[in-house]
């Protein structure tokens, strides 16, 4: 037995110095064009935007969209490593580099305005810091001093004075009562608002030269924290003229008070972040100066990227970004629904394994957890404390076996009894004692899932031998067994009031009446809707009315409607109401009577009554996405607890909130035909102008996407353009984009909306003014004109009308003598009308091959016809590939001459005695009379290859279509409908399998 103990970062809260720090992380991988990333900032609009040491990439979400200098060209990034970033109170954002001086964002034009060094320009062309300076000017820290540029001339001007010492300026800040600080290599520096001197701030505790200022930080109270190079940081509180070393408190004093404070930020409102280069992040508590250490933990895909902290950046929705060595990394620090404690055992402290398939809430308050050939973990959650009770494999009847561990069951006296892989065990209540226990006949080291004390007995459900009953007090030990029970697997074990037990097993529920002993068997059947949907029953809870809660794997959640005595009946929930998964694993009920619910993809907070759910997932702070079946607890002081992949989640029922940011919609790119347009000036409300289309534009497309950085790849979106479509179009996170060809001319509103993960629609929206010019042969005056000649064409046509009549009634005479010359016409006429009636009922009449009905004719007489003969027949059915993403892509004309180009490479492939016919949409079918299996297959693949040889063009627009081939050889006796069926079976392998290839059926 071992234990291990955590520094708590706030002394009065639970789980303080045990709960880990979650983030997610942006890094190459999700393009950004360099791992260090050195500043952060957020635009007006709402993007993020992360400086490089490779360039300047804008975040939406989804994806970075990097911007990089590029030689010749004049509005370029000037640099390509990023030092400072800075958004002014007009919304403007400024970029200081590291070699190129300074630039700004222009979002009309989607290009950079830059500021240069040298004459009357930058004093040096490094730029380290950027400031507001309260009017419409921007204070500068580069290489050489302090500069400040006047935005509305662009003048620039160094800041000479005899306070402030030669050389580089390194931070800069703005304080909330008009202050200017200056940090530079000799110290900090600061000016009063009205004032034209600066005047040192003594860094006390410092060496006797004043250290370099690395960072400057103002915090909800006012006071001012400086970051020192290799000096830790000090604090300037309000009215104090000198600021003192913060030491604060915590176990690391050296580290403290001699990193190298490079950056420092806010994580909500009692939370100030201290980024060190080299040593992570401290945490400083502003209530008690607690602090703790975050590090990155390469056990941990979610813990902070890198130790090296470049950047620090607090959002509009309240969470925090961190640029570090290896990307950047998100926070949010506002949320405090959920903590996670992550398990695995390459970490020194906190839970040893990965996996928690048990989790129980012991008396005395510790939390104990089952763990995977590790044995139980048992946490104090006040005191930071984690105990370990070892497995041993040599010693099976003192130790804990190396196995899973399912289940707990606290006795009347303290100890607790653990369900484990290889048999029961019992730890007494000083935990110093652990002992096997013997259930009768059963084997000692039998699979045990679920334990349950009832009545002085404990119930002990196996893995597979049912369930097995000992009385604490001595007796003979009971054994119900798969004779009794729906099945042998028992699952969950639940005491329902004074005489009823529900046990659940892999394929059904038993009710037992423990007076009588009976048992009613509640078997599953998805196909009666009253019935369970699935077998394999997870969890069951009676809610506060009293009502039966059952969960199954497969078949989502259940609510038990029928009375005692009547033949159950239950009303699923699944997806249609609200689960993200149909697989739920664990109910708990919180303190106001809602139904927790763990599931394969995430937790859901379920109301009883109206039976509405919601989603809790990444944006509530939870880092735990799949959880183990049965494995949760709820706390005495009201917290729910679950056992995941990965860890535990600690859920405060009482903090779930309604979220209360609101992302912007925002257009992240434009394309009109095959032209990208600037988009970034389409996203000022107050500023949006209409996006105008030449009248020669074939296509438009604009790209969406909701500014919400907490769980993005949820969101769903729907878009309409008013003027041209009433309804809405539904699209997700994958496509977020809306496409539109040969817009008729006039003036159309795009109207974007996003909802969230519980379905519920945002109040902010995209809309985007939408003008189409009209060509020239579209315009009004063009237009009158028309109506002129047409009503001139009109008097010519009466006029020209009753001449006709007079020639016509001439004319009659000479008809009635031609009329026998005429029949004799028109029998011919009749003939050649037959003729092209029989060709419409038997072709297809866009791409000339036989249609639907004449293909089947031929085939089932050719079927007649090789039955007779004993002569082979094949059939091949091919279907085009991504042939609807072709017809929303380019249009349906260019698809319907794909189709045309699908058949003549078809035609030119197949012999004359084989038949080609449409079967209906992209599909089509080869018939091939006296074919063998060798020559079929080698005539489907030359088909399929023809297609693919094939090239369809129009404009720009320039596709090689391919298709999937099932092939079937014709069996004895098998009539036509049985071998269509088998050839298109061997179609959809095909297509299962990957496409474009060619699958012979069995």
């Amino acid at each position: 037995m071992s234990s291990v103990a955590g520094v708590p970062a706030h002394a009065t809260e639970r789980w303080a110095g045990l709960a880990d720090t979650v983030f997610r992380s942006y890094t190459q991988a999700q393009g950004l064009p360099n791992s260090i990333a050195t500043a952060i900032v957020e635009d007006a609009d709402g993007f993020l935007w992360v400086g490089t040491q490779n360039g300047l990439s804008r975040w939406d979400g989804y994806r970075f969209r990097t911007y990089q200098p590029a030689a010749g060209q004049t509005h370029a990034l000037p640099d390509s490593w990023v030092t400072a970033l800075h958004k002014d109170g007009a919304g403007r954002l400024w970029i200081g580099t590291s070699a190129g001086g300074l630039a700004r964002y222009d979002p009309q034009q989607d290009h950079f305005i830059n500021y240069r060094a040298g004459a009357n320009g930058l004093s040096h062309m490094a730029v380290n810091a950027l400031a507001q300076d309260g009017t419409d000017g921007l204070w500068i820290g580069t290489g050489a001093g302090l500069d400040r540029l006047d935005i509305g001339t662009g003048v620039v001007r160094a800041q000479a004075s005899a306070e402030l010492p030669a050389g580089a300026v390194f931070a800069l800040l703005r304080s909330g009562d008009g202050t200017l600080l200056v940090g530079t290599r000799s110290g900090l520096f600061r000016r009063a608002a009205g004032q034209q001197t600066f005047v040192p701030v003594l860094l006390a505790g410092a060496p006797v030269s004043q250290p370099t200022v690395s960072s400057l930080f103002e915090d909800a109270l006012g006071q001012i924290w400086i970051g020192t190079r290799h000096h830790g940081v000090f604090r300037l509180r309000a009215n104090e003229a000198v600021a003192q070393q913060f030491v604060g408190k915590g176990d690391t004093p050296q580290l403290m008070q001699h990193s190298w404070v490079y950056a420092i930020g806010a994580a909500g409102a009692h939370e100030v972040w201290l980024g060190t280069y080299g040593q992570g992040v401290l945490a400083v508590d502003l209530r008690d100066d607690h602090y703790r250490r975050i590090r990155h933990d390469p056990a941990l895909p979610s813990s902070i990227a890198g130790d090296i902290i470049f950047a620090l950046y607090s959002d509009r929705a309240g969470a925090i970004w961190v640029g570090s060595q290896r990307g950047v990394s998100r926070h949010d620090g506002q949320q405090q629904l959920a903590t996670t404690l992550f398990g695995d055992s390459r970490r020194r402290d906190g839970i040893r394994g990965a996996d928690l398939f048990s989790v129980a809430t012991h008396s005395d308050g510790r939390i104990w957890l089952g763990l995977q050939g590790q044995g139980v973990d048992i946490v104090d959650p006040v005191r930071g404390h984690i105990e370990h009770l070892q497995a041993n494999a040599d010693q099976p009847e003192t130790a804990l076996p190396v196995d899973h561990v399912f289940d707990f069951a606290e006795a009347p006296d303290g100890s607790m009894f653990v369900a484990t892989g290889r048999g029961v065990y019992r730890v007494n209540a000083a935990r110093s004692k652990v002992q096997r226990v013997t259930l009768g006949q059963r084997p000692p080291a039998a699979s045990t899932y679920r334990l349950l004390i009832r009545d002085g007995q404990l119930w002990v459900g196996g893995r597979d031998d049912g369930v097995w009953v000992l009385p604490l007090g001595g007796g003979a030990v009971r054994h119900i067994d798969a004779g009794q029970l729906s099945d042998s697997r028992i699952t969950v074990l639940f005491a329902d009031g004074p005489g009823t037990l529900w046990i659940g097993t892999r394929n059904g529920l038993n009710r037992m009446d423990l007076a009588s002993g009976s048992i009613e068997k509640i078997m599953p059947d998805k196909n009666q809707p009253a019935a369970l949907a699935a077998g394999l029953v997870s969890s069951i809870l009676r809610d506060r009315k009293g009502r039966l809660w059952v969960a199954t794997l497969g078949g989502g959640m259940h609510v038990l409607r029928s009375a005692v005595g009547e033949l159950p009946r239950f009303q699923r929930l699944g997806r249609e109401q609200g689960l993200p998964s149909m697989n739920v694993d664990c109910l708990l009920l919180d303190g106001s009577g809602r139904i927790w619910a763990t599931t394969a993809d995430g937790i859901v907070a379920l109301d009883p009554e109206s039976l509405a759910m919601r989603i809790i997932d990444s944006a509530d702070g939870v880092a735990i996405n799949g959880y183990w079946i049965g494995s949760g607890s709820r706390t005495a002081d009201g917290e729910l607890l679950y056992g995941g992949e990965g860890g535990l989640t600690v859920l405060r029922p009482t903090e779930l909130r309604s979220r209360p940011y609101q992302p912007p919609v925002a257009v992240t790119e434009i394309q009109i035909g095959a032209k990208s347009v600037a988009s970034a000036r389409f996203n000022r409300q107050a500023q949006r102008e209409p996006l105008r289309l030449p009248s020669s534009s074939e296509s438009l497309t604009v790209e969406f996407a909701a500014l919400d950085y907490t769980a993005p790849e949820r969101s769903r979106y729907r878009y309409r353009l008013d003027g041209f479509e009433a309804d809405w179009v539904p699209t997700d996170a994958l496509r977020r984009f809306a496409t539109y060809t040969n817009l008729a001319p006039g003036h159309y509103h795009l109207m974007v909306q996003v909802a969230d993960r519980n379905g519920n629609w945002s109040r902010q929206s995209l809309n985007l003014p939408v003008e189409v010019a009209p060509a020239w042969y579209q315009t009004l005056w063009l237009k009158a004109l028309a109506v002129v000649l047409g009503l001139a064409a009109m008097v010519t046509v009466v006029q020209a009308r009753t001449a006709y009549l007079r020639q016509r009634q001439r004319a009659l005479q000479q008809q009635v003598e031609e009329r026998t010359l005429v029949l004799a016409e028109t029998a011919q006429e009749l003939r050649a009308a037959n003729q092209r009636l029989f060709q419409l009922a038997t072709t297809d009449s866009l791409t000339g091959c036989a249609n639907r009905h004449h293909f089947i004719e031929r085939a089932r007489d050719c079927l007649a016809l090789m039955e007779r003969t004993k002569q082979p027949l094949a059939l091949l059915i091919l279907d085009l590939d991504a042939f609807k993403l072709v017809n929303d892509r380019y249009g349906h004309p260019f698809g319907d001459e794909v189709l045309r180009a699908a058949v003549r490479a078809t035609q030119l492939t197949i012999r004359s005695t084989d038949t080609l016919g449409r079967m209906g949409g992209e599909e089509f079918a080869v018939l091939m009379p006296d074919t063998n299996q060798e020559g079929a297959w080698i005539l489907a693949e030359r088909v399929r290859v023809a297609i693919a040889a094939a090239e369809v063009s129009s404009g720009e627009a320039r596709i090689h279509p391919t298709a999937s081939v099932g092939l079937a050889l014709r069996l004895p006796g098998e009539q036509f409908d049985a071998l269509y069926l088998r050839a298109d079976m061997a179609l959809y392998a095909a297509k299962e399998a990957g496409r474009n290839r060619t699958v012979m059926a069995d």
